[in-house]
């Protein structure tokens, strides 16, 4: 049976503090009081990492046993780039193609890799001794 895979101190203090902030940048820019630069711009570069730590927490609490690595962490840039800004602009006018939305996904994975999940595959790889 595999072991359950724990979420580190670390990166449970970044995704409360990522949500926190999210939400907080979403509220200011929905209302208008953004500055001009972040409108939009910091709540895309705290995207990937909420996003590939709430996999994580979904893969804690059911006990799936799938890989997640700097490959993964690639491929949910280069598919949020696909759908944020290739797709839905083309679909809804409120959805704009913008660079420095392509930057900050990037920076996010980057931040993501480098800083909370440090040590991807001494804690990614599950023991499955019989």
């Amino acid at each position: 049976m595999a072991d359950r895979i724990d979420i580190g101190l670390r990166e449970r203090i970044f995704f409360i503090t990522f949500v926190f902030a999210y939400l907080s940048l979403r509220l200011l820019e929905s209302g208008g009081l953004g500055i001009e630069f972040t409108d939009g711009h910091f709540s895309d570069l705290f995207f990937i990492p909420l996003l590939m730590t709430s996999v994580k927490i979904y893969r804690w609490l059911f006990n799936l046993s799938f890989r997640m690595g700097k490959k993964e962490v690639l491929i949910a840039v280069v598919y949020s780039v696909i759908v944020f800004e290739l797709l839905l602009p083309t679909i809804s006018e409120s959805y704009v193609r913008d660079f420095f939305d392509v930057l900050a996904y990037f920076l996010g994975g980057v931040f993501y890799i480098t800083f909370i999940s440090k040590g991807f595959n001494r804690k990614s790889k599950i023991n499955t001794r019989n």
